[in-house]
């Protein structure tokens, strides 16, 4: 059972870390090799490192699990342990961030609503108004101008 479960752990861990991989070094590879290497040789290397590259992290991941994850895993008392002490912390840790994400996203938006209600309140002030008249005044004037002397048809 403790096989099965490292096994689906080190898949899944591969499977979730395998795409942002692939993403990064693709992207860094076709920024290298843009200018001067032609589609083929860039998407030829994109594939040999990436076959060896998913190979390489999932042969080390499932190492790794399979190696200290089971002797962990098979201690029941070390696992309560665990669960005990890591789930709450984790729990604590993500409330925490979840804290600061809301109080960081509260403030941007009271600021961006003060800056949206100041550039309202400067775009309908008495000055604005009067500057929109004096403008629309003084294109009356030159159209009548241009009117009067036949320059507009």
């Amino acid at each position: 059972m403790v096989k099965k479960e490292t096994a689906a752990v080190g898949q899944a861990v591969v499977r979730a870390v395998t795409p942002a991989m692939e993403k990064t070094i693709t992207s860094a590879i076709s920024d290298c090799f843009q200018r001067g290497v032609g589609d083929k040789a860039v998407n030829q290397l994109e594939k040999s490192v990436n076959s060896k590259l998913e190979a390489t992290v999932s042969r080390q991941i499932k190492v790794q699990f399979q190696t200290s994850g089971k002797e962990a895993l098979q201690d029941d008392a070390l696992k309560s342990s665990m669960e005990a002490s890591v789930v709450p912390a984790f729990e604590t840790s993500c409330k925490s961030m979840f804290e600061q994400v809301d109080a960081t996203f509260q403030k941007g938006m009271v600021e961006h609503a003060t800056v949206a209600q100041q550039q309202f309140e400067s775009a309908h002030s008495p000055l604005a108004h009067a500057e929109a008249i004096s403008f629309a005044s003084s294109e009356t004037q030159t159209l009548n101008g241009e009117l009067a002397n036949g320059q507009l048809i």
